[in-house]
């Protein structure tokens, strides 16, 4: 479950513990390209260090991580700009705090809080860094990039989008969506291939309350001891997924009356992709052992040696 947080205030008497914190969290993506270097993360990050402009992120009283959030200049650096996009600067998380959910709750913050002339958030993100997946699964697009970085924007959904709406084949079940965001992502997993009797999955992953039953709800088959599958018991097709006393469910794209409004932005469980059903399409991949959350599922349901899979739930 997404643990619940707050803001606190930033101060400069606090700038060497949250550059300790940037070089901490960078540190691997900056030695995958060759570019740690400690002394030049500090003067970069004061380079557009502002306090006033800067939040601790607090779980529990326990420091989780920073961001800073300020007007965008036209040119999409800082400085003071007309409001219209707002700029996501230093944006960590310690790692005990990651793939928990905690980073996409603190985006929906800053969105429910900026402006209402605020149209759209926008960020930079190493190239080759784990970052990248996150920003595309909540709703990024890449808008420009250079060797070392690369540039995303994301719209504010406007309040008069309408609503996404889909069913089954035979039109016994039907709902309707409102997520904050438009971006899909095709999950490889094994289990997934089986329950689509396809190569791949594509799903929108949002929360449980954006999602309404208008006609029969899905039945649903435990694909596991931690999570479900919804799916039309009479013509068959899959419609959903979700893992217990979870926030979040996936809807199955192909089961929206417009899959197309859907833009996929990630590939999931890329260790099972099979290699010959695959063109690269440009979305970056992330394997499911890089998923913390999701593997402590596994070991909890299934023990800590578990192999995650239907291996291992057709052997209970």
């Amino acid at each position: 479950m997404t643990p619940a947080f707050e803001f606190g205030p930033v101060t400069e008497a606090d700038f060497d513990e949250l550059v300790a914190l940037r070089i901490r969290v960078m540190r691997v993506s900056l030695e995958r390209l060759g570019r740690f270097d400690p002394a030049t993360a500090a003067l970069r990050f004061r380079s557009t260090f502002r306090p006033a402009d800067t939040r601790r992120i607090l779980v529990d009283g326990e420091a989780a991580g920073c961001i800073g959030y300020w007007p965008a200049s036209d040119g999409g650096d800082d400085g003071e700009g007309d409001g219209q996009a707002m700029r996501i600067e230093h944006f960590y998380l310690a790692e005990k705090f990651q793939r928990l959910g905690l980073g996409s709750a603190v985006l929906r913050r800053l969105f429910d809080e900026a402006p209402p002339q605020a149209t759209r958030l926008r960020v930079g993100a190493l190239r080759d860094s784990d970052a990248n997946c996150f920003y595309l699964r909540n709703g990024f697009v890449k808008v420009s990039e250079d060797e070392s970085d690369i540039a995303y924007e994301r719209p504010r959904l406007p309040a008069s989008m309408p609503v996404l709406t889909g069913g089954c084949l035979c039109g016994a079940m039907r709902y309707t969506a409102s997520p904050t965001h438009r971006g899909g992502y095709d999950c490889h997993c094994r289990m997934c291939q089986l329950a689509f009797g396809n190569t791949r999955a594509a799903f929108i992953n949002l929360r449980n309350h954006e999602v309404q039953w208008t006609a029969n709800p899905p039945t649903l088959y435990a694909s596991s001891k931690f999570a479900q599958r919804g799916f039309c018991g009479h013509c068959g097709p899959p419609l959903s997924f979700e893992c217990l006393a979870s926030e979040h469910m996936d809807l199955s794209v192909g089961s929206l009356d417009d899959p197309a409004a859907i833009t996929p932005t990630t590939h999931f469980a890329v260790e099972s992709r099979i290699a010959n059903w695959h063109a690269d399409d440009g979305p970056p991949g992330e394997r499911l052992d890089e998923h913390l959350q999701l593997t402590e599922r596994w070991k909890a349901s299934y023990g800590a040696g578990v192999e995650p899979g239907a291996g291992a739930t057709r052997q209970t």
